[in-house]
């Protein structure tokens, strides 16, 4: 996973999520770099720009596209979802 990759993508994590289960945004951060994180206070969650392999590459001139944390109640993080 490298920058030049563009596999740059957007995605939302819950106040609570954090604060609750620690264990499984340590599983979702050891997938991707995060290159910026911002608190929406509208949201009640904290806005992550990240780079993943999971990710679609951008194109030239391409929009982060926001994806969805999915998290399974006992394996915890399992994936992105666009």
């Amino acid at each position: 996973m490298t920058i030049t990759d563009r596999r740059i993508g957007c995605f939302y994590i819950n106040l609570s999520m954090i604060n609750r289960n620690p264990q499984w945004l340590r599983q979702l951060f050891a997938k991707c770099i995060v290159l910026r994180a911002e608190i929406s206070y509208e949201r009640d969650a904290i806005e992550y720009h990240a780079i993943c392999d999971e990710f679609v590459p951008l194109g030239i001139a391409g929009t982060a596209l926001v994806y969805e944390a999915e998290f399974h109640s006992e394996r915890g993080f399992i994936g992105f979802r666009p």
